[in-house]
């Protein structure tokens, strides 16, 4: 399942979006909620969160200083933004962020919705290809990107490839070695 967090500072449009679309038929779960940035942040250092839908005007911590955090701390998520037909500027400074899709609040229906999912699905929540077992079922992001960067890292040919792969998923290649070592011994 791919485990949404939803981010909003109005109570009735978080229970919309989860009572109008059958989100765990299409494999969505909704994980978690929050009512602004601030509180979301503290929750996805709790949670396993793979899809985060946020508000945009939200007091305390607003939705673009949450989806660049997350972009910077999580960037393994994927960022929805809510927004009003208004706020088109908004709209813009949230993908320039690193969210990579919007709704329209003013247009929160089963329609949407199975848009989103659909565009979600064909773009960044595929089955890996090599597993049958794994075909019917969408994928994890997370575990996804895991599983390629192994495959890569195997068919590295040297360990100073290796290390700019790791470097090119976000990962601290210093400390993965160390903690290697630890668990392997010297390599």
């Amino acid at each position: 399942m791919i485990r949404i967090m939803l981010v909003d500072d109005e109570p009735f449009i978080r229970v919309a979006i989860k009572s109008l679309f059958p989100w765990e038929q299409h494999g969505f779960l909704i994980a978690a909620e929050a009512g602004n940035g601030t509180d979301a942040i503290h929750k996805l250092a709790q949670e396993d969160i793979d899809l985060l839908i946020t508000d945009i005007k939200m007091p305390v911590t607003d939705g673009i200083s949450l989806i660049s955090r997350v972009k910077t701390d999580y960037p393994q998520i994927l960022c929805v933004v809510l927004s009003n037909y208004e706020d088109f500027d908004l709209t813009r400074r949230a993908f320039l962020a690193g969210a990579v899709d919007y709704l329209l609040k003013g247009n929160l229906n089963e329609e949407s919705f199975s848009a989103l999912v659909q565009r979600l699905n064909n773009n960044y929540f595929q089955s890996l290809p090599d597993s049958p077992a794994l075909k019917s079922a969408p994928v994890r992001p997370s575990f996804e990107r895991k599983v390629l960067a192994l495959q890569q890292l195997a068919g590295a040919a040297d360990d100073r490839k290796a290390y700019q792969l790791l470097g090119n998923l976000g990962c601290d290649a210093s400390a993965m070695r160390k903690s290697i070592r630890s668990q392997v011994g010297t390599c």
